[in-house]
């Protein structure tokens, strides 16, 4: 081969840049504009250099190669055990190939301090609360705050009995279970506190368990004995016994209580709650089977704050007697409501004592009181309600609204004495507000 062709060979080794071609770099699919023609080829004599060349192609990275659900899993499983939930919702999505970085905490980041984040919680449900609960170790500790548990409202619920001692151990202050129905646990959980020999007296100040169902009274007695600060308490159409009269007469800041249509009262039991319990104001004991022994026992020993009292009910003859309101008159002289509906015994004479030795009384229910004459109701000129269902006929109705015309008659259907809901307010018990906004 002549010199010649030896140059011209080495010049179609190079690019149009000067460099060396690579063979299997590409380069061979590049368009270019060298053109041999079948004569000259032996000669080499006619050599044409590309114009132009494309940039070398990037080569695969591993990281490109992964398939996109595994790197969508990469991203979500980047942090398992984070500490807040900034660091799930805030982890920036990386370019593939690049190198990642470690999850980022927003509260921590920005500095949100544990008192701003339980201002957040106090507005949230009790639902949404437990829900952040369950989020991480932060959230859990700030939502066990006592301050976020104060009020609950299980009403017409199904509520364990283990979960009711968690929220008092929790803190709660005032609780309504309401038509509730409170299973026994058979197997308490783990953590349950009923598994503690000695739990903990509670902060609770107001419970309303009317209508509640439960099977034994020892559910009762067990959620009483933890209590000691309680103010209001209704146990409306419940079982009772000594213990949970024990256990009531450990309160006593106790002002309102409601034991209507409760069974197992006795002797021992009402002078436990009236001998423990001296600040009373409102009491009522409407259809609970008192006998002649309980009726002379709590008209003598009730205490003098008393100033609302309902002991209707007493249908048996010679149990409630006229003597007994006459030891009542001297033991609670500020009364302003009571209510001895269908008592057969008492008569007129008791009557006239009400209305001649008490001169705060405003509200009298002797409605089915049978042993008053009518007559007398005319002497009732002071009160302000009058209630005597079933003690005179219509017309007798009429004489007394023009003979007293100061005086309501017949205005109120239903006793509210110490009750913890009235009228329209069904989110309030003693005025106290328990529901969820």
């Amino acid at each position: 081969m002549s010199a010649q062709n030896r140059a011209a060979l080495a010049e179609l080794q190079l690019d149009a840049k000067g460099n060396p071609r690579i063979p299997g770099s590409g380069a061979d699919d590049v368009e270019t504009e060298a053109t041999f023609s079948s004569q000259q080829q032996s000669s080499f004599s006619e050599v044409t250099v590309p114009i132009a060349s494309l940039p070398k192609p990037k080569l695969p990275t591993p990281s490109s190669m992964l398939p996109q659900s595994l790197d969508r899993l990469k991203v979500q499983n980047a942090s398992p055990f984070y500490r807040s939930p900034g660091a799930f919702l805030d982890f920036k999505r990386m370019r593939p190939g690049c190198r990642t970085t470690s999850p980022m905490d927003t509260f921590i980041k920005y500095g949100m301090t544990d008192d701003a984040i339980s201002c957040i919680f106090s507005w949230l449900n009790k639902v949404s609360l437990l829900r952040c609960a369950r989020t991480c170790q932060r959230f859990y500790r700030l939502s066990m705050n006592a301050q976020l548990w104060q009020r609950i409202d299980c009403g017409q619920r199904k509520i364990p009995e283990s979960a009711i001692h968690n929220l008092l151990t929790r803190g709660a202050q005032m609780i309504r279970l309401a038509k509730a129905e409170i299973p026994l646990d058979m197997e308490p959980r783990r953590d349950s506190v009923m598994l503690y020999p000695h739990l903990d007296t509670c902060r609770l100040t107001h419970v309303d368990m009317s209508m509640a169902v439960y099977d034994s009274v020892d559910l009762i007695a067990g959620l009483l004995q933890r209590c000691v600060k309680l103010q209001a308490l209704s146990l409306e159409l419940g079982m009772v016994d000594e213990r949970v009269c024990v256990a009531i007469g450990r309160n006593p800041e106790l002002r309102m209580l409601h034991l209507g249509m409760c069974t197992g009262l006795d002797v021992e039991g009402l002078q436990a709650i009236v001998c423990g319990c001296r600040v009373l104001e409102e009491v009522n004991l409407s259809w609970t089977g008192l006998r002649a022994a309980e009726c002379q026992m709590l008209v003598s020993l009730l205490p003098h704050t008393v100033r609302r009292l309902n002991i209707s009910g007493v249908r048996e003859r010679d149990q409630l007697r006229n003597e007994d309101i006459s030891t009542l008159i001297k033991t609670c002289s500020n009364l302003i409501e009571l209510d001895i509906s269908d008592s057969p015994t008492v008569t007129s004479t008791a009557l006239d004592a009400l209305i001649v030795k008490l001169p705060t009384l405003r509200t009298l229910c002797v409605s089915r009181c049978y042993g008053i004459e009518p007559v007398s109701y005319t002497t009732c000129g002071r009160l302000a309600v009058l209630n005597i269902f079933g003690c005179v006929t219509e017309e007798g109705y009429d004489l007394l609204r023009g003979r007293l015309p100061n005086t309501k008659i017949n205005a109120d259907l239903f006793s509210t004495i110490a009750r913890p809901t009235v009228g329209v307010r069904r989110t309030s018990i003693w005025d106290q507000r328990v529901r969820d906004e």
